[in-house]
């Protein structure tokens, strides 16, 4: 969206090219992992999100940046469904639909994680045909027990008589149905006594006080209620997610000071579950007042469900989020969690505090200009995003030594929400980091 408005008000949206990438680390650069690549390609596709009638239009004046001509054909291609079918679909779609147990993948996930399908549904959402779309909603439906499993989705056959989807699907082992399987986080609130471990069971993962799984189940159901305008895919299931939402405030071990709480080490949001955190958590905090508001703002536009009771609970997130606890004053920044981790700087987190609004005007301040001072010591390579300044590392983890993987590598997760935030920084920085960005996924 930003580079379509970059275009349209004349002036030129590149400064010169630097021979050499200054956003990162110089030597023995680290590159993204596969999957994380795939997760920026959607992300992008997101957040270009731009009408390629609109990028199209005629300049004010010339740019001659060959780049620009390549984000017109980019954006061009993002709004094709062809395109995403021959270039996305393969390369997502064993992360999207994990084969089980299938012995060709040892590596494969056994679950339909409802965090990375909320994100590929919600970054992808108007790039997929409706066949696509309504895949999409009968696996929202797999995730909320009612429907028992979704035929795979079928498309416009090429010559051979298949179409490219099942073609892509057969290579990867994706043509069979889709059963449901739950997000899950690790931990000792998630996991019972005695039980498999959790990449081995693949039936019901019951939901938890400290997981994302409640949040991300209202945030998947609400922004496909939302975007069909349906009041059908929401109101049936208000207090399903309400109840999910309400283990948490309705537990006192877990809901401290109006914020979500762990006693103990656990590891609580999808994309740090190799991270143990203790205490007040910031991210599912952050997750939680956002599920409220989106709850609530659903719930009043079909009017279904109590709106004020969930407003009432963000409000509550809101005021925690803005006090003390989280907040470290004298860097600026929010901390991960109090407790374990409570030195570090949370950069994915503060971030996304501006970004669903949570942030008090004040901390905001301070965040823009934390990021102004510190964009380019190494928090970003290849617009991949570190999750804590260079020279911190989280203080306990399962298995990962230092910078790699979630302890100092950089991902594409939080691209959706760092890179516009970046706009309030630096309008040419956040256009760099995207130029970045877009050139690694090329």
């Amino acid at each position: 969206r930003f580079f379509a408005n970059g275009m349209l008000d004349g002036r030129p949206i590149y400064s010169e090219r630097p021979t050499a990438s200054t956003h990162g680390v110089s030597s023995a650069r680290m590159r993204p992992l596969a999957g994380c690549s795939a997760f920026t390609l959607l992300l992008l596709l997101g957040l270009s999100g731009c009408d390629p009638l609109l990028v199209s239009r005629p300049l004010a004046g010339p740019l001659t940046d060959p780049d620009v001509d390549f984000m017109r054909q980019y954006a061009a291609q993002y709004a094709s469904e062809a395109w995403l079918v021959q270039t996305a679909v393969p390369f997502v779609g064993s992360w999207v639909l994990p084969p089980a147990a299938d012995p060709r993948q040892p590596s494969a996930y056994e679950f339909l994680y409802t965090r990375d399908f909320y994100y590929f549904v919600s970054g992808a959402w108007d790039a997929l045909s409706e066949i696509q779309q309504k895949w999409a909603i009968c696996n929202m439906l797999l995730i909320l027990r009612a429907v028992n499993e979704c035929p795979p989705p079928q498309h416009q056959a090429v010559p051979d008589g298949t179409s490219l989807r099942q073609q892509a699907a057969r290579r990867l082992g994706l043509d069979r149905p889709t059963r449901a399987r739950r997000s899950h986080s690790v931990g000792p609130a998630t996991e019972p006594p005695g039980a498999p471990p959790l990449s081995k069971q693949l039936g019901d993962i019951p939901r938890a006080p400290v997981t994302d799984e409640a949040a991300f189940e209202a945030k998947l159901v609400t922004f496909i209620a939302t975007a069909t305008n349906n009041a059908q895919y929401f109101c049936p299931y208000v207090d399903y997610l309400w109840d999910g939402l309400n283990l948490t405030y309705g537990n006192s071990t877990y809901f401290v000071d109006d914020l979500v709480f762990s006693p103990e080490p656990v590891s609580a949001y999808g994309f740090t579950d190799s991270i143990f955190k203790q205490g007040h958590l910031l991210m599912l905090s952050l997750l939680h007042y956002e599920a409220c508001g989106l709850m609530a703002s659903t719930a009043r536009q079909f009017g279904c469900g109590q709106p004020a009771l969930y407003s009432a609970m963000a409000d509550r997130i809101l005021a925690a989020v803005q006090g003390s606890i989280l907040w470290n004053s004298t860097t600026g920044m929010f901390r991960p969690s109090t407790q374990i981790n409570q030195e570090l700087i949370d950069v994915w987190g503060s971030a996304f505090a501006v970004s669903v609004g949570a942030a008090s005007p004040e901390q905001t301040t301070a965040i823009r200009s934390w990021f102004a001072d510190n964009w380019d010591t190494g928090i970003f390579q290849d617009g991949h995003v570190r999750h804590l300044p260079v020279g911190q590392y989280w203080n306990s983890t399962m298995f990962w030594e230092h910078d790699v993987y979630q302890n100092g590598g950089y991902w594409g997760t939080p691209c959706s929400w760092v890179l516009p935030f970046m706009l309030q920084v630096d309008r040419d920085v956040a256009v760099e980091l995207v130029r970045d960005a877009v050139q690694n996924v090329r």
